[in-house]
Formats: structure tokens, C-alpha cells, sequence
């Protein structure tokens, strides 16, 4: 209908200049618009709560069992308790990340190409890459890599931004790594008291299986159970319980 009334005032205002009496005519045609504006102005966003602004719109990039660990969290109580829980659960979205840039990389070499195990590049590439910020970045490449140069554990935080480096690791740097994430999976999911009701979830998010995951933990401490339900839960007790080292034959 808007249409059809606009052409009629079109082709009036046409015939009326090309016989030459042209009538000065002002028309407001800001009527006509006037319920599409209002429609556009009522469609306000609501404002986005902290989950919504920490998650993002694409939920599949964060693994599934930290996910459900956020949704546990509430921090309208503005509890100590509940800010350290979601900087450790942040912290260790990163450590995922990376471990699965890792993994990637070895699987694009085969894994029987141990030599091929590596991250190559500055760290402004790698980050990108990785999607891992700068800070959490040089943390993990020095914990758990080592510089191809010099052989030793790689100095990231001395070195600049868009300096080319190869980051390599081994069997003994990715087990030191899945327990560091285990670790820091107790700390947010079991509190102050270190009990963790089941594990399997981090462990599929970190590509290991059960039994790593049981001597990984056991080797910090931790006491582990497969229950009935096939879960793994973990509690740490005092005193402290480690496993027998084992003795090597003359």
C-alpha cells in the first residue's frame, strides 16, 4: 500500500512537469515510516549477563566439562570463593586450548614422527592460532616445552612478541601437563576440600584415558575410585598417600 501511494505522488508530480503547471506541494511522508521506526527502537537488546559475556556466542569452543563447571557458579553472592573458582576454570579453558593445538599438530605429523612434535612461530602467531591469549600463552609454552635451540625449558616471558621460535615437547612435558590440568580441575570443581565427584570429563577434554589419569593423580596425592557408575572421583586426604617408586633391577 505504501508502495502504490508513493508512485501515485511520483507519477502526479511527473505529468504536472511535463505539461508545466507544477503546484507547489509539501508533503510529509515520515507518516509512512513511522511504525517500522518504532518497531526498530522497541527492539532493544536485554543486557547481556556475565555468562552470556564470558562464553561468547559460539559455546563449542569451550570444552563440555568446564562448561557445566560455569554454570555452577554464581557470582551475585560476590563470594571470594566463587571469583577464584571461575579465574581457575578461565585459566584452564586456555590449558585446553592448547593442549588440543598440540595434539592437532601431532596428529597432522603422525605420531610416530616424534621429531614433527612442535609449535613453530612467533608468539603473536601462535596465540592466534591457538586462540590463547599472550599471558597464558608464554606460561604454558614454558612449562611445558623446551626451545629447539638451547635444549632447556623455553624462556618466553624474555623474549619479544614477534620473535620466530620452535616450541617442542615430549612424552614425559605431556604427561607433566594433563596433571597440571588435573590438578586445576580439583582445585575449581572440588573447592577447599579437593573431592571431586568425577573426573571423566576433563579427561576427555585433555585426550587421556583413565588409567593415565589415575597414576597422573595418584603420583600428586590424590586418592582415585572407579565407582559403580563408571565415574572417577579423586579427594586428597592428610596425611598425603603417594605410590611406591619403583626399584630398578641391578
Amino acid at each position: 500500500m505504501q508502495k502504490n501511494l508513493i508512485w501515485c505522488i511520483l507519477s502526479r508530480r511527473w505529468q504536472e512537469k511535463k505539461s508545466g503547471n507544477i503546484l507547489p506541494i509539501k508533503l510529509n511522508l515520515s507518516w509512512l515510516f513511522t511504525g517500522k521506526r518504532s518497531k526498530m527502537k522497541a527492539k532493544k537488546k536485554a543486557p547481556k549477563t556475565w555468562m552470556e559475556a564470558l562464553v561468547g556466542k559460539n559455546v563449542s569452543l569451550w570444552p563440555p566439562s568446564l562448561l557445566d563447571l560455569v554454570r555452577t557458579i554464581n557470582l551475585d553472592t560476590r563470594r571470594k570463593e566463587d571469583t577464584r573458582r571461575l579465574k581457575q576454570i578461565l585459566f584452564l579453558c586456555y590449558m585446553v586450548r592448547f593442549i588440543e593445538a598440540c595434539d592437532e599438530q601431532k596428529r597432522s605429523h603422525g605420531q610416530s614422527q616424534k621429531k614433527n612434535n612442535f609449535l613453530r612461530g612467533s608468539l603473536i602467531n601462535i596465540g592466534h592460532n591457538v586462540d590463547v591469549p599472550e599471558m597464558p600463552l608464554r606460561r604454558f609454552l614454558h612449562l611445558f616445552t623446551f626451545d629447539q635451540e638451547t635444549g632447556e625449558p623455553a624462556n618466553t616471558f624474555s623474549i619479544p612478541n614477534d620473535k620466530l621460535g620452535i616450541y617442542k615437547w615430549t612424552q614425559k612435558l605431556i604427561e607433566r601437563r594433563n596433571l597440571f590440568a588435573l590438578l586445576v580441575y580439583s582445585c575449581a570443581a572440588g573447592g577447599k576440600d579437593m573431592r571431586v565427584a568425577d573426573i571423566k570429563g576433563i579427561m576427555q577434554d585433555i585426550k587421556t584415558d583413565s588409567v593415565s589419569a589415575r597414576r597422573l593423580i595418584s603420583q600428586a596425592g590424590f586418592l582415585s575410585k572407579v565407582n559403580a557408575d563408571k565415574s572417577i572421583s579423586v579427594v586428597l586426604k592428610v596425611p598425603l598417600t603417594f605410590p611406591r617408586g619403583k626399584r630398578k633391577r641391578a
